[in-house]
């Protein structure tokens, strides 16, 4: 039982626990001095230095068990106390596919975040439903949300959130995404979160219908001949349950860690240091399993090719406000695979929607 003891306090602590132990000699050594021999000791400052010498090892040693770059010394199986083997069948077996082991190593570099999906629902939708499209919720006070050149812009979706499951950290209310109708959708490619041919609109309490604009006394926005809006008609949109997401294949990200963990399980030698030299049979099979595509409001994004990737100001919006992708509202949207409304955290938080990146993808 005391061997066991000191592996575990090695495996958590290494080598920080013999500084901590020196430290303590010299510190209560030195302190003795001045108490007995009223003299100054250098061994309280040598302790001093050992504690915090501990602390910075210790700290390194953590990141490294956190990466998987140290494992675990411990088979349960040779521990004399342990009452029962586990059956090869045990849910706590160490998972055994590729898709499984890159799973567990994402989990360990980034928290799993919660989402829940959006599909076409088959109702009717109204003034206050989460929807694709149609006539928005707009109180009489308000201001009706216009692009860069006075006219009015398009409701692309709306999101009535007290219709889903709680999301830890976003609001309640209603919130609203406008774009121009043209060939851009409103995107400003030079600045992503620059709203000025597309906005954010978040009403935090919801009104009376006879304290909203009725359709009729909308501003009447005009009709592109060439039928360029992505939203071919209103559909109403119903929530499935919360869910936890881990990082997509097309997140700037994804690529490197893939590399690291490659190298990790030697699936690829040390030096390697491009992607086009891993093996094609694990970069298929990666790329087949974190590929996956939704219509969301939470969770990680997806891209063909992230914007944050060559842009590193936008890397703290990493918040997912809504994602619309053409897989699942096909017969929706017409024009674009998918668009993706990012926000950072410390927004989120506080109900800032006025810096949103807005990005989408043919």
């Amino acid at each position: 039982m005391f061997i066991h003891i000191i592996r575990l306090l090695y495996y958590l602590f290494g080598i920080s626990i013999f500084c901590f132990a020196l430290a303590f000699i010299f510190f209560w050594s030195g302190l003795i001095t001045v108490l007995v021999f009223e003299e100054f000791s250098f061994n309280i400052i040598i302790g001093i230095l050992l504690t915090a010498a501990g602390i910075i090892f210790a700290k390194r040693r953590h990141n490294k068990i956190k990466q998987g770059v140290i494992n675990n010394p411990f088979d349960l199986s040779n521990i004399k106390f342990q009452k029962q083997q586990p059956k090869e069948s045990d849910e706590f077996d160490k998972p055994k596919s590729v898709e499984e082991l890159f799973d567990s190593f994402l989990k360990r570099k980034f928290y799993s975040k919660y989402y829940f999906g959006l599909t076409p629902s088959e109702k009717t939708s109204d003034i206050y439903s989460t929807k694709l499209g149609g006539v928005p919720y707009m109180p009489k006070d308000a201001e009706y949300p216009c692009g860069r050149d006075g006219k009015p812009l398009r409701l692309l979706a709306q999101l009535n959130f007290d219709e889903f499951p709680h999301l830890q950290y976003y609001p309640n209310g209603i919130l609203q995404f406008f774009c121009k109708d043209d060939f851009k959708f409103g995107m400003n490619t030079k600045n992503l979160a620059e709203q000025e041919n597309f906005r954010i609109v978040y009403y935090d309490t919801i009104a009376d219908r006879e304290n909203l604009l009725s359709e009729n006394e909308m501003p009447a926005i005009e009709e592109q001949p060439f039928g360029t809006f992505p939203i071919i008609k209103e559909t109403a949109l119903t929530s499935s349950e919360v869910r936890t997401d881990t990082l997509k294949l097309g997140d700037y990200r994804f690529e490197k860690l893939l590399l690291e963990f490659a190298k990790l399980y030697k699936f690829c030698p040390k030096k390697t240091k491009s992607m086009i030299d891993l093996p094609e049979t694990l970069k298929d099979t990666i790329y087949n399993s974190f590929s996956q595509k939704c219509t969301a409001v939470g969770g990680y994004p997806s891209f063909k090719k992230d914007p944050r990737e060559t842009n590193s100001e936008l890397r703290s919006y990493d918040e997912v406000l809504l994602r619309l992708d053409s897989t699942d509202l096909n017969g929706c949207i017409n024009g674009l695979s998918s668009c993706c409304f990012l926000i950072s955290m410390e927004d989120l938080r506080n109900r800032d929607f006025s810096k949103v990146v807005y990005y989408w993808e043919k």
